[in-house]
């Protein structure tokens, strides 16, 4: 009897202590569950933000890198226009200045509109450059007039218009260069 009593009070104690352990377990498991989950929730709620705000910025980027496209392109074009083509295989490059002095007011106008369309996205060093070749055309373009014949034809084309013309070209490459490699930049990354 002392024996089977003794089982008794060892099983009473056994199954008390089981029954403790799976509703401590399931306890555990409950607020494991829960804080768990609210983990979950808040690191995806950061993540979604993390998320949006990427697109928004890939948007922006994507616009930007649009505008600069369009700037670059639209200098080419308008350089090509100006920078004028060898007429004959002897041509040299002061005949190609005499070119472009004829055409300073025109160059100085198409200058204009090209920094009044895209003055927003072009860089310090490219704006810059820009405003100087203005200037320059400007002033060549004065010189130019106060020196022509009754016809508007420039007489002759001194050695500071040519200085200055060689300028207005050098700007127009750097331009040229300055936004073309703005736009193969943002295409490498």
């Amino acid at each position: 009897m002392i024996l089977e009593e003794i089982g008794k009070l060892a099983a009473i104690i056994l199954l008390s202590m089981g029954g403790a352990a799976v509703l401590f377990l399931g306890i555990s498991k409950w607020i494991g569950d829960l804080l768990g989950n609210r983990i979950i929730e808040k690191l995806k709620s950061g993540l979604q933000t993390d998320l949006e705000s990427y697109k928004i910025k890939l948007r922006k980027s994507e616009f930007l890198f649009q505008k600069q496209y369009e700037a670059a392109s639209e200098f080419t074009a308008l350089y090509q226009n100006i920078i004028p083509r060898r007429s004959s295989p002897d041509m040299d490059i002061y005949e190609a200045y005499e070119i472009m002095a004829t055409k300073t007011e025109e160059i100085e106008e198409l200058l204009i509109e090209y920094r009044t369309k895209h003055s927003v996205i072009l860089n310090k060093t490219t704006l810059t450059a820009l405003s100087s070749a203005i200037a320059q055309a400007s002033e060549c373009g004065y010189s130019i007039a106060n020196n022509a014949d009754p016809k508007g034809r420039p007489e002759d084309i001194s050695a500071d218009i040519v200085v200055t013309i060689k300028g207005i070209w050098e700007k127009l490459e750097l331009i040229y260069e300055e936004t073309r490699q703005v736009v193969l930049d943002q295409s490498e990354t």
